[in-house]
């Protein structure tokens, strides 16, 4: 999808004399101006955007519409192969690990440090008021101190309050009558202390399910830490009272059993729980322990079913589904996108270079507007493609005796097939046929080998009735073709499938036929649409425009009727020449009926149109070969007035090639003086560009060679093809044809066909009786130059034999000619 620039050519071609903007938008190619200078960023914009279109359609994301126990309207496939966590599995995993993280409980030994304090400084005090209001010591006969003295009060409540004891309690009378005995005091505080360093807590009943497993102990000010079995193994109240016992046992060694008794009931009063869960760190490690468990993951396999239609939505499912959805990530469309673009563009590359081939081995380049309209059609056959997928799903899920290939089979694609056919020609019709076949394969969610063979065939077969297309009509015999080869194409899948026949076979078929009849409606509503849109021209406006009452074509006549009749001649000479060789017979006519409009600026200075005085005669040559120069830029600028299409422009502007105007430069060289400038060859040349289609090819031969017949004096059969074969050589061997794709071996068909027309039109006519002869002209002879301006043989210009050239036009022009 190249663009080809304008030849360059000497002094002002006319092609850089107009903005033409084909169409109502006056061409969207036109207002792309930047890009239309700049081929690969438009190629690479359009392939881009096809590219874009079809992976949207073709990997849309997969959207989580069900939830659980919802029933599956369809069966969902993996696009691609990916892993997904596996939920359950990780959950199950991290469990674990928590179940094997200990609980923490911390041990507080700093609070027994202040219950050591306050029973030391109990004893002290009670020894410092028993030594001051000197009370007798324990064992003497002497008066036991008294209870209401306020000092023993207060000491008694302080005492009680630290050892946790009843007022009745015995153990005050036992302490003050030992005297608050030192040793009392550190036997006390050591079995105490001993129990407290252990641990003591205050066991729940039930105990939690997790302590019952091994627990990490952390005592308070060290930050050391320990495990143990279980909590079990740790004391509480009732296994510390028991413990007691065990040292009461121990003790009665070395005190008499009231000192024991009185040893183990203040321990017990100053035992209190210090070990308590610390839930905190305990939720640390745990998070800490799950945080460096990896994620579990299951792989799923592409092309695998996820769930099939009818089936329940499972939690598996749901979970697979949202995985799909979650995969479906923006690097993964890029390299879809990136891959699908590589291969689109080399596909459309190929495929162009290979239907715009020319015989000569040249490449005729494709303009922006045509690559506009090309995406533009595959881009709707995509869309035709993956509407068909959604509403045959939603058709069948509501009526279940419609399958939902049924919709698709109704699809009237082959219209995008018919439209390039009757804008582009079978050629390129046929290989974009291929290309919208491929697309639509892509962008189908299944039986994509049916898919592709219904849809080529069926774009085949309406390409096939649509060659040289040149009345509406003919869409109807199309679209009966192409609904014929459907059914012909669903009929052979089915016997290929081995499907059931049923009712659900004849839906098929009807919607088959359908695609066909629909399609050649669309195509010829679309036709004059896409003509307004974007400026082209078929053969349908070919034949409008060759309507010779069209207001320019009537103000040649009456302006200029000599052009208007040497163009009508050149009409159906070129008309009769395309049919021959297989170029565009309606385009060729149409140009030759315009190619010189632009006489009309000046019509009497044109041979054709005078009837005595030649103007040219007072004229130098340089200033005649501006005039007939002129005609030219005059002619496209006409033509751009009266809106024709832009392959009828380039007709007009090329007509004339880069051709030597021969008579003006030998009468140039004739006149000139001694002493003055050579004459400049290329002052007597048309600007061009020279031909670049058949049709245009076609033109300049015809309106040399028409031209030049009727300037012999006698037309015989025998002068006129010698005189057309001359004319033609020399075009050839000027080199004027090098753009063309015309063979050799057209050329002589042209020829011949030129010969046919020129002979019937000039030969002889049966003399009147009575008529008086009119004496005879100057008689040309065969081969030498026809006294018209615009025709002649170039100097110095050999004369080429056809089989010199072994069936091809040569790619150099050979002596003589200027390029």
């Amino acid at each position: 999808m190249t663009f080809r620039h304008a030849e360059t050519v000497r002094g002002s071609s006319a092609r850089g004399l107009h903005g033409r903007k084909p169409g109502p938008f006056r061409a969207l190619g036109q207002r792309l101006n930047w890009v239309a200078t700049r081929p690969i960023y438009a190629q690479i914009g359009l392939v881009g955007l096809l590219t874009a279109v079809t992976v949207i359609l073709a990997f849309p994301a997969a959207a989580i519409n069900y939830s659980l126990g919802d029933v599956s309207r369809s069966t969902i496939r993996a696009d691609r192969g990916f892993k997904v966590a596996d939920l359950e599995a990780t959950k199950l995993e991290k469990q674990k690990a928590a179940d094997k993280v200990a609980p923490v409980f911390m041990l507080d030994d700093v609070s027994f440090d202040l219950t050591e304090e306050e029973v030391a400084a109990v004893f002290q005090r009670g020894r410092e008021i028993l030594a001051a209001k000197i009370f007798p010591r324990p064992g003497e006969n002497q008066a036991a101190p008294r209870e209401d003295d306020p000092v023993l009060a207060d000491l008694k409540e302080a005492f009680l309050q630290v050892f946790r004891l009843p007022g009745e309690s015995p153990v005050w009378e036992e302490v003050i009558g030992r005297g608050f005995n030192e040793s009392l005091e550190r036997h006390v505080l050591s079995l105490a202390d001993e129990i407290m360093a252990l641990g003591l807590m205050d066991r729940p009943n039930p105990m939690p399910e997790q302590w019952r497993r091994p627990v990490t102990i952390i005592v308070m000010s060290s930050r050391l830490e320990y495990t143990v079995p279980s909590v079990m193994a740790i004391m509480d109240m009732t296994g510390a009272e028991r413990y007691l016992q065990i040292k009461a046992r121990m003790l009665q060694t070395r005190f008499s059993p009231e000192e024991t008794n009185l040893i183990v009931k203040m321990a017990a009063g100053l035992l209190k729980p210090n070990l308590s869960p610390d839930h905190l760190e305990s939720r640390l490690r745990v998070e800490e322990a799950v945080k460096n468990i990896p994620e579990a993951y299951f792989m799923i396999r592409a092309g695998e079913v996820i769930v099939r239609e009818g089936s329940i939505i499972t939690p598996d499912v749901e979970a697979k589904l949202r995985a799909i959805q979650e995969n479906a990530g923006a690097y993964n469309w890029l390299l879809r996108f990136a891959g699908l673009f590589m291969a689109m563009f080399i596909f459309l590359n190929a495929g162009l270079i290979l239907s715009n081939l020319s015989p000569r081995g040249g490449f005729h380049s494709i303009p922006v507007k045509e690559q506009l309209l090309t995406t533009a059609l595959l881009s709707l056959a995509a869309f035709m493609s993956h509407s068909a997928g959604i509403f045959g799903a939603a058709l069948s899920w509501d009526f279940d005796f419609i399958d939902g290939h049924t919709f698709f089979y109704a699809m009237p694609i082959a219209a995008m097939s018919m439209l390039i056919a009757v804008f582009f020609g079978i050629r390129k019709a046929a290989f974009m046929a291929l290309f919208a076949a491929m697309i639509s394969t892509i962008v189908a969610p299944a039986d994509k080998f049916i898919i592709f063979i219904y849809t080529y065939n069926g774009s085949i077969a309406a390409i096939w009735r649509l060659r040289n297309m040149n009345e509406r009509g003919r869409l109807i015999p199309a679209a009966v073709w192409v609904a014929l080869i459907n059914c012909l194409t669903l009929l052979s899948l089915t016997l290929f499938s081995d499907a059931q026949w049923g009712r659900q076979t004849v839906y098929n078929f009807c919607a088959a036929a359908l695609s066909g009849l629909s399609s050649g409606i669309i195509a010829s509503g679309m036709i004059p649409l896409l003509e307004w849109l974007f400026g082209f021209s078929t053969n349908l406006k070919m034949l409008e425009l060759g309507n010779l009452d069209r207001p320019i074509l009537r103000k040649l006549m009456l302006t200029a009727p000599g052009t208007y009749h040497h163009s009508v001649i050149v009409g159906a000479m070129v008309e009769a020449a395309a049919e021959a060789i297989g170029a565009n017979p309606h385009l060729a006519k149409v140009g030759a009926y315009y190619h010189d409009i632009g006489k009309l600026k000046k019509p009497l200075y044109f041979v054709e149109n005078q009837t005595g005085e030649n103007r040219h005669d007072t004229l130098s040559p340089s200033m005649s070969a501006l005039i007939l120069i002129g005609h030219v830029k005059e002619g496209v600028e006409l033509a751009l007035e009266n809106k024709l299409p832009q392959t009828v422009v380039d007709i007009v502007e090329q007509h004339h090639g880069a051709s030597l105007m021969s008579f003006f430069y030998h009468k140039a060289r004739e006149q000139r003086q001694e002493g003055q400038p050579e004459v400049n060859e290329s002052d007597y040349r048309y600007p061009g560009p020279r031909p670049h289609s058949k049709e245009a090819g076609l033109v300049m031969m015809a309106d040399i060679c028409e031209a030049a017949t009727r300037s012999l004096s006698e037309p015989t059969p025998a002068k006129i093809q010698n005189l057309v074969r001359h004319l033609v050589n020399q075009i050839f061997s000027d080199g004027q044809l090098d753009g063309c794709d015309i063979m050799v071996k057209e050329i002589a068909e042209v020829v011949n066909t030129f010969t046919m027309i020129l002979i019937g039109i000039y030969h002889h006519r049966v003399a009147y009786p009575g008529a008086k002869k009119a004496e005879k002209p100057p008689v040309a002879e065969e081969g030498d130059d026809a006294r018209e301006p615009e025709a002649g043989r170039p100097d110095g210009a050999r004369e080429i034999s056809l089989k010199e050239t072994n069936g091809h036009l040569p790619l150099e022009s050979t002596k003589g000619a200027a390029h």
